[in-house]
């Protein structure tokens, strides 16, 4: 595993290395991020969290339902949509599906599951590849 720097840290006892990996191909692709046992990339409205579980990986791609919604919010939401769904199609995968409206907002989530941090690292780079870019 390629490690940069000495970016990695330790959670409940266990190096996250894997992380300083998925944050080396954000910044390749100049797309800002936040990290903890977690990573979090912001595209549009949409949320793309990869993290490790004892098991595997997992991809959770998050959007926002609306409790309201005025007339003037609706491009935004079918955007925020659209870019759910083109992330969901270059993952190539089944998700499964959740909504949590444990914070207060009610989200979607699309959560797709990998045995191996390679298979995170393509999906991530296909995803990228295009939407965080733009170029379908």
């Amino acid at each position: 595993m390629n490690i940069i720097g000495k970016e990695s840290f330790e959670v409940f006892g266990e190096w996250y290395e894997w992380i300083d990996e998925i944050k080396s191909i954000l910044r390749e692709y100049n797309v800002s991020f936040e990290s903890e046992e977690s990573v979090r990339v912001h595209i549009s409205d949409v949320i793309l969290e990869i993290r490790r579980s004892e098991e595997n990986y997992i991809i959770t791609i998050n959007i926002e339902i609306p409790k309201y919604i005025d007339i003037n919010d609706i491009d935004r939401y079918v955007d925020a949509y659209r870019i759910f769904l083109e992330i969901l199609a270059k993952a190539s995968a089944e998700p499964v599906y959740e909504l949590d409206s444990s914070i207060g907002y009610v989200f979607l989530r699309a959560l797709i599951n990998f045995k191996d941090l390679g298979s995170v690292i393509s999906t991530l780079r296909n995803i990228l590849g295009s939407v965080a870019t733009g170029k379908n």
